[in-house]
């Protein structure tokens, strides 16, 4: 397929919603309650009989006190939360871009971009020891089914390429190689490749 022509513009006035990433004494609060439940209905316990102190941090945790479990679910929530802010901001930028992009994709790179899409699958399947067959099973869908389902993802990964490539050569941006050769070591380490392989 020959490679789609388009002209992008508008891509400089894209503004970005981030959410916070502030944990509150109420998520902390649900997170230590959620934990003294499954603690006790691991110990047949009532939840009233388990007290939010020390030996229960101890018992439940590697840190000594109720208040280093307590920062400890702090910086975990928090974490979890920046990871998500920060997945919800490149997905956000993602459908942006590829609403910038008006073009029709051929069909070749559609077909491609799901074949990428459906190899990941497989190695994120592949190492929680299941295969492609049993998880359609699973969801009760067959291949066709599947890949049909990921048409507007394909299309939506594709355009936002097509934008970033015209952002880049439009604005001259350059990868540096090291910079380059650090991300595809950390694709390749999630991939179950070998750096060559890329």
């Amino acid at each position: 397929d020959v490679y789609p022509e388009f002209k992008l513009s508008g891509y400089k006035g894209i503004t970005l919603k981030k959410k916070s990433s502030q944990v509150t004494d109420a998520e902390v609060d649900n997170t230590l309650d959620y934990i003294k439940k499954s603690y006790a209905k691991q110990g047949n316990l009532n939840g009233s009989e388990v007290a939010l102190d020390d030996e229960f941090a101890k018992k439940v945790s590697a840190v000594g006190t109720l208040a280093e479990l307590k920062v400890l679910l702090r910086t975990n929530i928090e974490e979890e939360k920046k990871r998500d802010v920060e997945q919800a901001l490149r997905d956000e930028a993602t459908k942006k871009l590829s609403d910038l992009v008006e073009v029709d994709v051929p069909k070749g790179m559609v077909e491609h971009e799901i074949e990428m899409m459906m190899h990941d699958v497989e190695t994120t399947l592949k190492r929680n020891r299941m295969t492609i067959k049993a998880y359609l099973s699973a969801m009760k869908k067959d291949m066709e089914q599947m890949t049909e389902e990921m048409k507007p993802s394909a299309l939506l990964r594709i355009k936002s390429k097509l934008a970033l490539e015209a952002i880049s050569e439009k604005e001259k941006l350059d990868v540096e190689q090291n910079d380059l050769d650090k991300e595809l070591e950390i694709i390749a380490q999630h991939s179950d490749k070998s750096l060559e392989e890329y």
